[in-house]
């Protein structure tokens, strides 16, 4: 990676971060204890954490499967309809199951299909995130929230590992990590 992209990259990233800390310096105290963050706060910080990770940042297009959450869906659609990210995304799909083969990351929102998720995510090296926090310590690569009005990640090594992901040390600095 050449020397002005890596500080392409950082200037974003410092600049996404600025952009969370005054949306959400706005909310009520009582909100941000721990709460989920919207879906199209999500999705957006989804496609910026996909450049930090090694493989997936090298693709020209990545595919993307939602379970069960019709309102991540939605807001994947218009990123991907509008082009606003740097990801581009070839393949779009929703269920109620885990897909077939293929795709790159899928949004888990299921909690019964956490076990078969992994077992889907160390198959297929890919990467498993939800908006629920505490289901990365049974297992989701990533998990997205906000605390005292900020937004949290959260990133299982373990799951991370078998899966075959390689992180870059920006995400790992900031994410808290579980084993």
């Amino acid at each position: 990676m050449t020397q002005a992209k890596r500080q392409n990259k950082f200037i974003t990233f410092k600049q996404l971060v600025f952009v969370f800390v005054c949306f959400f310096s706005g909310l009520s105290p009582v909100s941000t204890l721990a709460s989920e963050l919207p879906a199209s706060l999500q999705v957006i910080l989804i496609s910026k954490i996909l450049s930090y990770e090694a493989s997936l940042s090298k693709k020209e297009q990545v595919s993307i499967y939602i379970i069960a959450s019709p309102e991540i869906y939605r807001s994947f659609y218009k990123l991907k309809t509008k082009g606003y990210s740097e990801i581009k995304i070839d393949k779009l799909e929703i269920g109620a199951q885990l897909p077939d083969p293929g795709f790159d990351l899928v949004y888990v929102a299921d909690e019964k299909l956490i076990g078969q998720a992994i077992e889907y995510a160390t198959a297929n090296h890919a990467l498993l995130i939800s908006s629920h926090s505490s289901w990365v310590k049974k297992g989701i690569t990533l998990g997205l929230g906000a605390t005292d009005g900020r937004p949290k990640f959260y990133l299982n090594l373990t799951t991370s590992t078998a899966s075959g992901l390689q992180w870059d040390d920006k995400i790992l600095s900031i994410a808290q990590t579980v084993r």
